[in-house]
């Protein structure tokens, strides 16, 4: 049930253009002018962009996922 309501609320033929998404959020930008401006510290560049990966998905699935508790509140609707 819970499958048929994610069908429903998630176009599967719509997508989700991460590319898009990474260049409206400018990201590239600031890790270039990171790169310029810290010498060394390989380690800590390479988090920071993990770091903003993981952020530029959170963002897509907050915009795009239905909440747990919206979907909740369906299934109950539908009994």
């Amino acid at each position: 049930m819970t499958e048929q309501i994610l069908e429903k609320q998630i176009d599967h033929n719509d997508g989700i253009d991460l590319e898009a998404a990474f260049q409206e959020s400018h990201i590239q930008e600031i890790l270039d002018k990171l790169d310029q401006e810290l010498v060394g510290l390989k380690s800590v560049k390479n988090k920071i962009r993990e770091m903003a990966a993981l952020l530029l998905v959170d963002r897509i699935r907050k915009t795009h996922i239905p909440h747990p508790k919206m979907l909740q509140r369906e299934i109950t609707e539908m009994k």
